[in-house]
């Protein structure tokens, strides 16, 4: 939450997977999917720069 109460955190999903995004006030956030047959973590610093982690 936000000093003014806007939410950075996001659920979902669906029969097909899921997911969830967590996000700091920069910019930066984490997101975890996953789907049939895959999952991934992605992580995003506030310069833009992303790392994909899939297993």
């Amino acid at each position: 939450m936000t000093a003014e109460g806007g939410a950075h955190v996001k659920l979902g999903a669906s029969q097909s997977g899921g997911g969830l995004v967590i996000g700091g006030e920069s910019g930066t956030y984490i997101q975890v999917l996953a789907a049939v047959g895959e999952s991934t973590l992605r992580l995003i610093n506030k310069g833009g720069t992303e790392r994909l982690i899939k297993p």
